[in-house]
């Protein structure tokens, strides 16, 4: 039950956790992690098993970054949440959510990653939740209408990531859509759906079997209308079993939007 955010911006790396009513669960920071633009954070398979959390340091409105940067930790625990659910008046154990806690740098890796054609800004970044491959979509900006999908194949490493497909918002499957920023996605818990959100909508692929995601984004998706948000930025699925989408937007007292399934 818990939904993953984090700071927009340059700074030491920051992020907190909340629930589904979009009530404080934690707050964490990394004072020895400085990043530059962080846009959009994943879970997905870690290198020991457990879940880890990848955030996107990928912003780059001018498009002159020599590389962008992963940073992956191992998902903190929450006790203040664990002693909530345990004792039923929340009293004794409880930690205050609003204290900012420290993660060691010990716990932290970064990958530096860099386009093989030229630097890009990107928004959106997805984990495959049974392989652990990174996948980056970029903004269609300063006039042009083509999202690129780039990959960084697990085990994750430093290095130049491949390019995967073109998405020609506003032609052929996708010549519906209006808007061709994309701010945000995921990847369903099956590995078998992939969400993207543009400011004003939703549009989820299904996969067909024996189908990557190069070809399966060439598929026409269902579309949802959003509102509620001036600024939409993000997107996930809920939980384990995906159940549920969840849209949340940058600055203050954005609404936590619960979204039915697509499809």
């Amino acid at each position: 039950g818990v939904l993953w955010s984090h700071d927009d911006g340059g700074g030491p790396l920051r992020l907190v956790a909340l629930d589904r009513r979009a009530e404080l669960l934690g707050s964490f920071v990394v004072p020895t992690v400085e990043v530059e633009d962080v846009e959009d954070i994943a879970i997905g398979p870690g290198p020991r098993g457990s879940y880890h959390l990848y955030l996107g340091d990928l912003g780059d409105n001018d498009e002159r970054r020599e590389s962008v940067s992963v940073v992956r930790l191992e998902e903190p625990e929450l006790p203040g949440f664990g002693a909530l659910l345990s004792e039923s008046q929340g009293q004794r154990g409880f930690t205050d959510p609003l204290a900012e806690r420290r993660i060691p740098s010990s716990r932290v890796e970064r990958f530096e990653l860099r386009y093989p054609d030229r630097p890009r800004d990107a928004e959106t970044l997805c984990v495959e939740p049974r392989s652990g491959d990174v996948y980056i979509v970029t903004k269609a900006t300063k006039g042009k209408r083509s999202a690129h999908v780039y990959r960084a194949r697990a085990p994750l490493r430093s290095g130049v990531l491949e390019h995967v497909t073109r998405l020609r918002l506003g032609k052929g499957a996708l010549e519906e859509v209006s808007h061709t920023r994309v701010t945000g996605g995921d990847i369903a818990p099956s590995g078998e759906e992939l969400v993207l959100r543009t400011r004003d909508e939703a549009l989820l692929w299904r996969k067909p079997p024996g189908c990557g995601w190069g070809r399966a984004l060439m598929l026409r998706p269902w579309r949802v209308a959003l509102s509620g948000h001036e600024q939409g930025e993000a997107i996930a699925f809920s939980g384990e079993d995906g159940g549920s989408l969840y849209t949340l937007g940058e600055g203050r007292r954005e609404p936590l939007i619960r979204l039915p399934r697509l499809g």
